[in-house]
């Protein structure tokens, strides 16, 4: 039985699983994660599940409030409530905001259990019941973070919500990815940092398992080992392909506290997420890498995008490799500027899209060929910039599209569609933000509102993202909303 805990070299003789010509685990790996300032949204697709999470931000604060009900939709308008449209009304529409996490609220004075969530993924099962993980971090204590998942039944109904437990060797778990496995097996990848965020100690892929639908985790399984000292890893996405489970992730090498060159590295594990193989890389010629985001497409097909960076410190490139049937990723390949780059597919073909400017471009090829120029899929929004957008295919064809921008009255998240690849993109729809008369909008969400995820499937298209305080909009607390798409 091959051991959990996985070191960053094994002995000679260990056959890595992606061979990169040569090159094995046991090669010099020149690779690092870059620093998570940029939301990551989150795409999954009924039968081809993108299983993605976002980098998680910084949460500062002084005070807390209450919330409303887990569960309950809010009525007062203080609280930023997404109404009902009516579907007579041109265009998709969502429902109402249904919050899914709670925050304790202020305790003892001052900071008291005041919490915030972020960082926002999902996954879907066949029959269209969704399961949502995400960051939640207590404010009175720096640097400590948790996980939580829910279950989201295709009506939108929330179930129990469950709180992982923090592991004894972690002092954070972040950046979570979750996937549910051909058994029902619920896995969820994280970071488990050591140490300080500035200054970790180890930054471990693991992968915590509930064979109990989500109500209850087993102690982590370490995935790969990362030492935070010279190596250290970032964003995992996990994904299944049949009955195997792959792993993504960001790994960048640290030299004197500062990145010098990275890579996206993958795992697999052939037994439901117990252990795991050696790793192997995708050929990249770039001088770091960060945030791959995995998609399965219906022949079985692994799919990662990521974004690139030519020249350390320099501009980044949304990148796109797949798995070939020996095992090899192919050489990414560069297919336009900018970052945060997503990636679904369907039966008619893969859709990358990414974030650039107050844009967010979409490029996309049949199975296996040759992508399109990229185009920006809207203009009218007159953003000034925009944070790494998701994507999905629904199996009618359709292309979804969930991302936040900065406009003139603040952030705010937005939905578009089209009905194929290549085909027009709908006029964006508004989800929250300026746009329902919060004079806060979403803030900065660099700090305030983490990843965004969307997915679509049987049971429907819902959107998930971690809302502030606008009653206490000085507040960095925040909770974990759903709205469903009412009006197609």
């Amino acid at each position: 039985m091959m051991a959990q805990k996985r070191t960053r070299c094994r002995a000679a003789g260990a056959r890595p699983l992606e061979p990169v010509g040569a090159e094995g685990l046991c090669s010099r790996r020149t690779m690092r994660m870059t620093s998570a300032v940029l939301l990551f949204p989150v795409v999954l697709t009924l039968g081809c599940l993108d299983d993605h999470s976002g980098p998680h931000d910084q949460w500062m604060g002084t005070d807390a409030y209450v919330m409303p009900e887990v569960g309950v939709a809010p009525s007062d308008a203080g609280e930023d409530a997404v109404t009902t449209a009516s579907c007579s009304d041109a265009g998709p529409s969502f429902g109402d905001r249904v919050p899914l996490s709670s925050n304790p609220g202020e305790l003892d004075g001052g900071l008291g259990q005041a919490h915030a969530q972020s960082d926002v993924t999902l996954t879907s099962t066949a029959a269209g019941t969704r399961r949502l993980a995400w960051v939640d971090r207590n404010l009175a204590l720096p640097g400590v973070a948790g996980l939580q998942v829910i279950e989201v039944s295709g009506a939108g109904e929330p179930g129990a919500l469950v709180d992982v437990p923090l592991p004894d060797t972690c002092t954070a778990l972040t950046d979570p990815s979750i996937t549910t496995t051909e058994t029902g097996t619920v896995l969820v990848t994280a970071i488990c940092r050591v140490g300080a965020e500035d200054a970790p100690t180890a930054t471990d892929v693991v992968v915590l398992r509930s064979t109990t639908a989500g109500a209850s985790f087993d102690a982590p399984v370490i995935a790969v080992g990362c030492p935070g000292d010279t190596f250290r890893c970032s964003t995992p996405a996990i994904a299944t392909v049949g009955p195997a489970v792959y792993v993504a992730w960001a790994d960048q090498e640290v030299t004197g506290g500062t990145v010098t060159a990275g890579r996206v590295w993958t795992t697999r594990s052939d037994d439901d997420g117990l252990t795991f193989l050696d790793s192997g890389g995708v050929a990249d010629a770039n001088a770091t890498v960060a945030s791959p985001r995995l998609a399965v497409g219906p022949d079985g097909t692994l799919h990662v995008a990521y974004a690139g960076f030519a020249t350390l410190g320099g501009s980044a490139y949304a990148m796109y490799s797949r798995l070939q049937t020996d095992g090899t990723f192919t050489t990414g390949e560069n297919v336009g500027p900018g970052s945060g780059p997503a990636v679904a597919a369907g039966e008619s073909g893969i859709a990358v899209v990414w974030g650039s400017g107050g844009y967010v471009y979409e490029a996309h090829a049949a199975a296996n060929g040759v992508f399109t120029a990229p185009l920006p899929i809207e203009t009218s929004l007159g953003a000034t910039q925009v944070m790494p957008p998701a994507v999905a295919l629904g199996t009618d064809g359709r292309v979804h599209v969930f991302w936040v921008a900065e406009m003139a009255d603040g952030w705010g998240a937005v939905y578009t569609r089209a009905a194929a690849l290549g085909a027009a993109f709908d006029a964006p729809v508004p989800v929250a933000g300026p746009f329902d008369g919060d004079p806060y909008g979403l803030q900065n969400p660099m700090h305030r509102l983490g990843a965004v995820a969307v997915g679509a499937d049987a049971a429907g298209v819902i959107v998930a993202w971690a809302d502030p305080d606008t009653l206490e909009p000085t507040v960095d607390t925040s909770l974990v909303f759903v709205a469903l798409l009412v009006c197609d």
